[in-house]
């Protein structure tokens, strides 16, 4: 199979407050993983029952999370009754380790204080730790995960001193399927003699989020506002797999501590933060061993295959992947910026495309061709030219047209998802990869292809949701420099 779809990776045209991991529904997505919580969302019914489907994963729903249901008159005369209320409900019901309060827009305008209410609630006996996730004042479509996250760190966690110094926590918030994946890094690191402290947050306890700070060390998948602040509240170094900034890299490599060459880049950082370098090169090198002989063979495999690859703001693709470690060869980069003008300024832009450029030939010897928001057709006629053996499409690229012309087309952030920490989990994303490139036949009419797309700014869309998503993206986005 060539081109892959998956419930959770497809583009769904929804509201862009709707798909993202605002305020409320990031929120929620953090309280879902701590089993003893129970979240009590602080808003009108509608709002409230409308999150609790969560959009990340439409599979999700949460089972308990009760809502105070606020009506117009609370608007005006204030929901603080309320809110004492249900938090003494809530923890007579369901006897919680933890409540989490998270207010929507109308409390928040309104100005309840929410402190007031849990101070009462604690006078009619409720004993168990209240986290609220107030008003938030940072800006970033992961703003509800990170508010959750840092109220977490500044209310509940305990910033003792017993912090041990060859201890580590592992992180990851998988939101569409996708995730840092724990079993063979948390078997790596144990296997150097240090000690994975928890793996957060995959159905914890209020307990292990408590003992959060007693590690040395952070890893986790990308610099957020809240690894920012553990670094900050409760010094612990951080290590994140995916670094965003770009002004103070070489190369886009690397930022990228995922696949074969960078988990073994992971394990030396990681030994050097804890002061067990020799422990764990030891592991590198042994693994790295253990696993060649199969990179070698699916290099073999793919032999020399030629490939169109998308622009990457860091390497989160496959394509780029094999790029580095099977030795495929990037004769075109596809560089769509439509999405990207809305965020961020012109200058950087460019610098974006020179270091991509500037990446590719460090690997491969040569920069390729560069094509700048092409049309199908374009990509399709400078593919051909090139005697490239694929188009490897991420979320905004449209497949089905280069498949109906001939050109095979490799739809990858279903792949993608695989491409976690571990020498065993890059190499079965490989094999995958591998599998679909070294297919002899392909689907060169499928349906999708009779549809009509819009021009521009999403060609993976109908142009009807193609010009609302721009609207929506251009309305809610604030250009900012890069870091």
């Amino acid at each position: 199979m060539n081109t892959i779809y998956d419930l959770m990776s497809i583009t769904i045209p929804l509201h862009r407050q709707t798909g993202i991991p605002g305020k409320v529904a990031g929120a929620l997505l953090v309280a879902k993983n701590i089993v003893d919580c129970v979240p009590v969302l602080h808003m009108p019914a509608g709002c409230a029952y409308h999150r609790r489907l969560v959009p990340f994963n439409p599979s999700i729903i949460l089972k308990h999370a009760p809502c105070t249901n606020l009506t117009e008159a609370d608007a005006i005369f204030g929901g603080e009754e309320k809110l004492t209320s249900t938090l003494i409900a809530v923890y007579r019901k369901y006897r919680p380790a933890m409540i989490m309060v998270i207010t929507g827009c109308t409390p928040d305008i309104m100005g309840d204080d929410i402190d007031a209410c849990i101070e009462r609630a604690r006078k009619e006996g409720v004993k168990c730790p209240i986290v609220t996730v107030g008003d938030v004042k940072f800006y970033l479509p992961a703003r509800g995960i990170n508010a959750a996250l840092i109220a977490l760190t500044k209310q509940l966690m305990e910033n003792g001193n017993d912090q041990h110094d060859e201890s580590l926590n592992i992180f990851s918030l998988a939101i569409h399927g996708g995730g840092l994946g724990f079993k063979e890094l948390k078997n790596l690191v144990e296997e150097a003699g240090a000690n994975v402290n928890h793996a957060y947050l995959c159905r914890n306890t209020t307990r292990d989020l408590k003992e959060f700070p007693r590690a040395k060390l952070l890893i986790a998948d990308y610099a957020t506002q809240w690894t920012r602040f553990v670094e900050q509240h409760l010094g612990m170094k951080v290590i994140t797999l995916h670094k965003l900034g770009t002004s103070k890299l070489r190369n886009l490599f690397d930022g990228c501590l995922v696949g074969f060459d960078g988990t073994s880049r992971l394990l030396h950082e990681v030994g050097k933060a804890l002061n067990m370098e020799g422990e764990f090169e030891e592991v590198t090198r042994r693994r790295e061993t253990q696993f060649r002989d199969q990179l070698e063979n699916l290099k073999r495999k793919m032999g020399e295959v030629k490939l169109a690859l998308p622009m990457q703001l860091y390497v989160s693709d496959i394509g780029w992947l094999a790029l580095r470690d099977l030795g495929v060869k990037c004769e075109l980069l596809i560089a769509r910026t439509k999405t990207m003008e809305a965020e961020y300024h012109e200058s950087d832009i460019k610098r974006i495309i020179d270091l991509n450029l500037k990446t590719i030939e460090e690997v491969q010897g040569y920069q390729p061709e560069l094509l700048i928001n092409p049309t199908p057709e374009e990509v399709v006629e400078k593919s051909k030219k090139l005697n490239v053996d694929a188009v490897v499409c991420g979320y905004s690229e449209n497949p089905v047209k280069y498949l109906s012309e001939g050109i095979k087309a490799i739809y990858t952030p279903l792949l993608n998802y695989n491409l976690k920490a571990g020498y065993v989990a890059a190499l079965s994303a490989y094999e995958k990869f591998a599998a679909i490139i070294t297919s002899p036949s392909f689907y060169k009419r499928p349906l999708l292809s009779l549809l009509s797309y819009g021009r521009g700014f999403r060609e993976d869309l109908s142009s009807f949701w193609s010009d609302m998503c721009r609207f929506f993206y251009e309305i809610y986005h604030i250009k900012q420099p890069i870091e």
